[in-house]
């Protein structure tokens, strides 16, 4: 069982609320957890949604976060002061070293070569949360189906045709 860091731990941020209104300056929050989540994630990250806001420390808010392949996360958000600091949460599997590490096994297994995997952009680490990849080897294709066994980010997986 392979162990992947996830992103569980706050990342903050300070975004200047607007002078006269006292709103959250949306368009920095979303921009600035895209960016963070693509990194920390190992991932592409699309575009983040969040809703609009009044700036207010203790504010609780949740985001959605898109990948170009059409997968989609949550993000808690919580706004840490009433000037637009902000925090968020997202349990994301660093996918990328996810689908080397399948295809490092499966390689291992079957003796192939040059095994792919390519798995959704955004998967969100929960225990007993499935998500299927896909596979190829030596000009054959199949699936690989991953659980997560915990919320650390370790999974099990098997191939079927």
């Amino acid at each position: 069982m392979k162990r992947f860091l996830v992103v569980p731990a706050a990342v903050a941020c300070a975004l200047a609320a607007t002078a006269c209104s006292k709103s959250l300056n949306t368009d920095n929050a979303e921009s600035f957890i895209r960016t963070e989540l693509a990194k920390q994630g190992e991932t592409e990250v699309a575009s983040v949604d969040c809703p609009d806001r009044e700036a207010k420390s203790g504010d609780t808010f949740t985001c959605t976060a898109h990948a170009p392949d059409g997968t989609r996360m949550t993000v808690d958000v919580t706004q840490t002061s009433d000037d637009g600091r902000i925090t968020f949460t997202a349990p994301v599997l660093h996918i990328r070293s996810a689908e080397d590490e399948m295809a490092r096994q499966i390689a291992a297994q079957t003796g192939a070569d040059a095994v792919t995997v390519d798995c959704p952009d955004l998967v969100t680490v929960e225990a007993g949360r499935a998500f299927a990849c896909r596979g190829a080897a030596g000009g054959e294709t199949f699936t690989v189906n991953a659980t997560m066994t915990n919320s650390t980010g370790a999974f099990t997986f098997s191939t079927s045709r």
